[in-house]
């Protein structure tokens, strides 16, 4: 697990440092406001920070009945995101918000995983010319070897990037599931990225990325019927019940509301006088440390 938490930390920081910047663009923008709720039930499944990427249209994550990229694999056995976002870079239209590419919407308490019944959000200053009217986001679904959240065509948020108002994308619930087997890795909970993470309290598990056994699969959608990790090897690590009942989010009754919400809103863009006063204010601070 250490190296999700090490690419958490990564993503985290750079994203933290090019959010200073957003104010300095000069195109017309809208801020938009990102926020993401893990609905699961106590003890239910987590997301690893979701990656994020603006574009035009013109860039798919995925299709379902083909194999997965480097990049989509790299975010679903290990939460990492990093090549996905060289792969987001290298397609025309992308948003040129900062060095990676993508960005991490991490955890509220640190930059690891969304555990159930946390909500992050982040502001992003987009350009209005069309350029970034699409969104598509990646996330790795925790206990499990090659699960994700994503959607493999972009959500269109012309409307929100016009000042309109919120577009919502529900995570797992019927009719809108958006959740996949990335088909890469074989499904063992002893090879699961998670097994060992003290958020889970299991023993043991991966101490690298790639650790699994190549499933050499397709990208697949995942079922609404039936318990998703009933094909898992080794079950007896979550216990001697096996899995917990609660990482069951195809049970309706528990997660009425889906595995996650995103929501994407337009938000006010500050004065410049307003900026001016808030940097200064930083700067002080910063100088006040120093001394």
């Amino acid at each position: 697990m250490k190296h999700i938490l090490s690419n958490c930390k990564t993503i985290a920081l750079i994203g933290a440092i090019s959010s200073t910047f957003f104010v300095c663009q000069a195109d017309a923008q809208q801020r938009i406001k990102v926020e993401v709720s893990n609905n699961s039930p106590q003890g239910g499944v987590v997301l690893t920070p979701v990656w994020a990427g603006f574009h035009d249209g013109s860039f798919d994550t995925f299709e379902v009945g083909s194999a997965a990229s480097a990049g989509l694999e790299s975010i679903a056995e290990d939460g990492a995101v990093g090549t996905l976002s060289a792969e987001f870079n290298a397609v025309a239209g992308r948003v040129d918000m900062n060095t990676e590419g993508g960005i991490a919407i991490a955890s509220p308490t640190g930059p690891g995983p969304i555990q159930p019944g946390e909500t992050e959000s982040r502001y992003f200053d987009l350009a209005t010319d069309g350029s970034n009217d699409f969104f598509s986001f990646a996330s790795m679904v925790l206990i499990s070897n090659d699960y994700f959240a994503g959607n493999n065509d972009g959500i269109d948020i012309s409307s929100v990037l016009a000042g309109g108002g919120p577009v919502t994308v529900q995570v797992g619930v019927p009719g809108e599931r958006r959740l996949y087997d990335a088909g890469t890795e074989e499904n063992d909970f002893a090879t699961s990225a998670a097994n060992g993470a003290p958020f889970f309290g299991l023993g043991g598990g991966q101490t690298g990325p790639d650790q699994g056994a190549d499933e050499n699969g397709s990208v697949l959608t995942l079922s609404a019927l039936g318990d998703p990790f009933a094909d898992f090897a080794n079950p007896d690590l979550l216990g001697p019940g096996g899995v917990p009942a609660n990482f069951n989010f195809n049970d309706t009754s528990l997660y009425s509301s889906g595995i996650a919400t995103i929501t994407i809103s337009a938000a006010a863009i500050p004065e410049p006088g307003s900026l001016s006063a808030l940097m200064a204010l930083g700067t002080c601070g910063l100088l006040r440390r120093r001394r």
